[in-house]
């Protein structure tokens, strides 16, 4: 499996857990709203817009479309491992503090740019090998 297709599925799973998680908190947001705790649930909201721009960030990520091999993937997949297990810690929080939730998601999304700029840095540029040729 080249480095494109383990992206894709680690990307695949990230989104499926994301969407599961916003569910779970969309649970919470009912009981909070149900109950009228609009403090809660305005910060439940923000916790949901706040998955919804780390899903948008994941799932259309794109590197393009030309073959390439990364040589140093190992770091990226390090760097992966940390997000699922801040994911994980996540997933099990008991969500009586949204704000720490937001935090650690926050935290998730800016793992994931760092990533994305690590592959960004790695990949081959036509204007580089113009360059290189000549």
């Amino acid at each position: 499996m080249n480095w494109k297709e383990k992206d894709k599925k680690v990307r695949d799973v990230l989104v499926k857990r994301l969407f599961l998680l916003r569910e779970k908190i969309e649970e919470i947001l009912r009981k909070k709203e149900h109950k009228g705790n609009l403090k809660e649930a305005n910060n439940t909201l923000s916790l949901i817009k706040a998955i919804d721009m780390c899903l948008d960030e994941i799932r259309f990520t794109n590197y393009g479309y030309s073959d390439f091999e990364i040589k140093d993937y190992e770091t990226i997949e390090e760097k992966q491992r940390e997000i699922f297990e801040t994911l994980e810690e996540i997933e099990n929080s008991d969500f009586t503090h949204i704000r720490d939730v937001k935090e650690r998601i926050e935290n998730l999304k800016k793992d994931y740019a760092e990533i994305k700029s690590l592959i960004m840095a790695l990949i081959p540029h036509k204007k580089n090998e113009i360059i290189e040729d000549r």
